[in-house]
């Protein structure tokens, strides 16, 4: 298809000048050329040059039609690349507004919370997200971001589309426009459940070890080697 499109542009040209230097060799014969330098009209000159420029304008227009496409070609690899890396990134990802409405996410963060793109984007405040006694903190929060311009690692939990809550570990940077008015953040979202339970056995664990210890019928020291 590339192919006869370039040569749809270029051809046109080559053709009208070869055309017409053979319908002018049929009348002038030999003496052609001096029929083509002829000076003596000057409509006669500017026509026989634009007859034969028109294969250099030909030619030149395929060959930028040509670098054009490549260029648009590339531009699309390296966009598709970028949402590739965007939707399929380890943690999830989302921008919200001065209103909080989330403006776009991408595919991690959908599978994370349940949800399908059209059910969010545009639609959902994401501190309608947080469970109800969480929402205060979650606009100051927000708040931060706005007057700092980031936040890091913020210990929050996101409640799922099917009611389930996920603790969340947040980090995001505020984008502002040349007034210095917030307009959107950068955000990312990463699933802290693993890291908790974590944290839950071990404080399970050490709350056992020191009833256990605290239990003990007799005096326990502990030393080091010092």
């Amino acid at each position: 298809m590339k192919k006869v499109f370039l040569a749809f542009l270029i051809i046109p040209g080559w053709f009208l000048t070869t055309a017409y230097l053979i319908f002018e060799y049929q009348e002038f014969g030999p003496g052609l050329v001096g029929h083509l330098f002829d000076t003596s009209s000057a409509s006669r000159v500017i026509f026989h040059i634009i007859i034969m420029l028109a294969p250099v304008a030909s030619t030149s227009l395929g060959v930028f039609a040509d670098a054009r496409m490549k260029l648009l070609r590339r531009l699309r690899e390296m966009n598709d690349l970028y949402m590739d890396y965007y939707n399929n990134a380890p943690c999830g990802y989302h921008s919200i507004g001065p209103d909080m409405v989330l403006l776009d996410v991408n595919d991690t963060w959908l599978e994370m919370f349940g949800y399908g793109r059209d059910e969010v984007v545009g639609r959902i405040r994401v501190s309608e997200m947080f469970p109800e006694e969480d929402r205060a903190n979650a606009r100051k929060v927000f708040n931060r971001l706005v007057e700092s311009g980031r936040i890091e690692n913020e210990e929050m939990v996101i409640t799922a589309k099917d009611g389930s809550r996920i603790p969340v570990l947040i980090s995001s940077t505020a984008v502002y426009d040349d007034r210095g008015e917030f307009i959107r953040s950068r955000t990312i979202v990463q699933d802290d459940t693993e890291r908790k339970q974590m944290d839950n056995i071990l404080r399970e664990i050490a709350a056992h070890w020191s009833s256990t210890f605290d239990s003990m019928p007799w005096g326990v020291m502990l030393l080091d080697r010092e």
